[in-house]
């Protein structure tokens, strides 16, 4: 019954974290949309971030070879009892496509709205950093 009522919620939630994920993390030029074909070289990168809110989030992040300039990025959120690895092939193919993936840990939502809240957070979060590390030309 918990979960019947909370499931309006949680849906319109992540509806909404995920425009805002798009909406932050930019589009790509037109021109760079197919620069990397099927078939690319792909770096996947494992990592953690530490978030405004005190809270560590692994990570998976995988990333075209030979990169261009800038790219799009894809933020996959994983559902109810996975983790950041059940993304891993579909990070693995986006970024054969020259896209940027990537997939972060979520916070259990056994843990209630408080979960909610924080994983609207980090999501928000990991579209910033990711839109900051695509924009600074220092960054590999």
């Amino acid at each position: 019954f918990f979960f019947a009522a909370l499931a309006p919620k949680v849906l319109s939630t992540l509806l909404v974290t995920l425009v805002l994920a798009v909406l932050l993390a930019g589009y790509p030029p037109h021109s760079m949309t197919n620069t990397i074909t099927r078939g690319g070289t792909v770096l996947c990168e494992e990592g953690e971030r530490h978030l405004h809110n005190g809270k560590t989030v692994k990570y998976t992040m995988c990333l075209p070879e030979p990169r261009p300039k800038r790219m799009g990025v894809v933020l996959l959120v994983h559902g109810f009892s996975r983790d950041r690895t059940s993304h891993l092939h579909t990070a693995e193919d986006f970024a054969a496509q020259g896209l940027i993936a990537f997939a972060p840990d979520m916070v259990s939502l056994l843990r209630g709205s408080s979960a909610q809240l924080d994983n609207i957070e980090g999501v928000a979060s990991h579209a910033l950093w990711l839109r900051a590390r695509n924009e600074d030309p220092q960054d590999p």
